[in-house]
């Protein structure tokens, strides 16, 4: 039991916005496993552009039904929680998440998360959206 995440790339004139498919599943480029600090990140996301959305289980607001787009402001945001060690997103409770060892897993994915902004970049240059996606 825990949080699994993902990010995955949808053509740019999919009519579907905030629910993964089938097809999404077998796109998927990025899964990571409890990286507590990315879901903050992303939670906070979700809730700035979504304001009135519904916190859903533990707070958290989105899974797997409401999958986050992605843009490149997004994208810059996260670029330098990244490079920060993702210092403004500390998660203090999401015992499922692996809160218990944020440190660590922020460190063993900075490669993985960097990678990650460079080909979401890339994705939205060739006209492509991109999500982030969770469940646990």
């Amino acid at each position: 039991m825990g949080l699994d995440q993902y990010a995955y790339s949808r053509n740019k004139d999919s009519k579907l916005n905030g629910t993964m498919t089938e097809e999404d599943y077998s796109n998927i480029q990025y899964e990571w496993r409890k990286h507590a600090r990315l879901q903050v990140f992303m939670r906070d996301l979700y809730r700035e552009k979504n304001p009135d959305a519904s916190e859903g289980s533990f707070g958290l607001g989105f899974n797997l039904e409401n999958n986050l787009e992605l843009n490149l402001e997004d994208l810059e945001k996260l670029n330098e929680a990244i490079k920060n060690k993702y210092y403004e997103f500390f998660a203090d409770d999401g015992y499922f998440w692996g809160q218990q060892f944020q440190e660590e897993s922020c460190e063993e994915n900075k490669s993985q998360d960097l990678n990650f902004v460079k080909w979401a970049r890339q994705e939205l240059k060739d006209g492509n959206k991109v999500f982030y996606s969770c469940s646990w």
